[in-house]
């Protein structure tokens, strides 16, 4: 199996355990009427588009990709929620040389993965008709992104065989 597809059914394999495991937390979690704290589990796949196009352009020959993530909400019975949620974002790719605008590729095997962090809270309005519940929040969020290489180069003449790349971003309020 390829690098790639060997990725491809990683995350798949992920996203598949992560909704079985939201579907049996909300199956055996009882109506949020019935207690205290009322907590919803979920799960989501979407879509991502990084403004640093021609970068991920270079490496990965796409700026967009799938995101698979999920989450957990506690509310309480004065309609004050909070939750926090993560994702993952991760495509294989080769790390690139850019010169003049021309992009030359190193050959390079690497793996890009970001894995957003979101803590939010805010307040459901109480209304009669349940059917559309007006409520206002805000969060705050944290990016982790990170490269990880494994060099054509011997470890006997290199120090570092598998150069890594990670760092997070600032909290970003929303």
């Amino acid at each position: 199996m390829t690098p790639r597809l060997a990725s491809l059914a990683r995350g798949r394999g992920v996203a598949l355990v992560l909704a079985i495991v939201l579907l049996l937390v909300a199956l055996d979690t009882p109506p949020a009427g019935a207690q205290e704290i009322g907590f919803r589990g979920f799960g989501d796949v979407g879509g991502t588009r990084f403004a640093a196009a021609h970068s991920f352009d270079a490496v990965l020959g796409t700026h967009r990709g799938v995101v698979f993530g999920g989450g957990i909400d506690a509310v309480l019975p004065s309609g004050i929620f909070f939750g926090v949620r993560a994702s993952r974002f991760q495509k294989n790719g080769t790390r690139v040389f850019v010169l003049d605008d021309k992009v030359f590729d190193l050959g390079i095997a690497t793996t890009v993965r970001v894995i957003p962090i979101q803590v939010t809270g805010g307040y459901r309005f109480k209304v009669a008709r349940r059917h559309v519940v007006p409520y206002v929040a805000g969060g705050v969020g944290w990016f982790r992104y990170s490269e990880h290489s494994t060099s054509p180069i011997p470890a006997r003449t290199s120090p570092t065989r598998s150069p890594d790349t990670t760092f997070s971003v600032a909290p970003n309020c929303a």
